[in-house]
């Protein structure tokens, strides 16, 4: 699997849409996101495997509130919002964009969100595109979540892989 572009919309603190464009220059294969603390790191790794697995990892405050808080809290009760998080990769040599959404419906003034999610996963080719049936077990066979977390990383993960334990760790996946 070829990551190429991560693209959010209105998800967490992120409102409106926002790309990530992955080692655009493809000589490169290994993407580092650096910030400052509160700038969105972890909503992006937990965004890619919240569209991969609907999967947060166990530190991201506030699970249920995926939709942009500023754009729940502008919603007139009554109405629906969504957030949404795309990822475009290549795999086998296919094109492939897997796209995750989830909407709610505010029905009275409040931060709680009752999410419906759903996800949608399709193969571009010259014949157009074409669904492809049950995108989690197409991730799955892809990269097993199992593996997923060595490959979308934080710090604390990072230098957890460097200390003499984390062979127990990487074996036992």
């Amino acid at each position: 699997m070829k990551l190429i572009e991560l693209r959010l919309d209105n998800f967490r603190q992120f409102a409106g849409e926002h790309v990530l464009q992955i080692a655009p220059d493809g000589e490169r294969n290994v993407s580092v996101v650096f910030g400052a603390n509160g700038s969105g790191k972890t909503t992006l790794l937990n965004a890619f495997t919240w569209c991969l697995y609907e999967e947060l990892s166990s530190d991201f405050m506030f699970p249920e509130r995926l939709i942009n808080d500023a754009v729940w809290t502008e919603l007139p009760v009554g109405d629906t919002a969504q957030a949404a998080v795309t990822l475009e990769f290549e795999h086998n040599g296919e094109q492939f964009t897997l796209r995750r959404t989830v909407q709610s419906a505010k029905l009275e003034m409040t931060t709680s969100q009752r999410p419906f999610v759903e996800s949608r996963l399709v193969r571009r080719s010259p014949a157009g595109v074409i669904e492809v049936p049950n995108p989690r077990d197409f991730v799955n066979n892809v990269l097993p979540s199992r593996l997923n977390h060595f490959f979308f990383l934080n710090g604390e993960r990072f230098e957890h892989l460097l200390k003499s334990d984390a062979f127990e760790d990487i074996e036992s996946a």
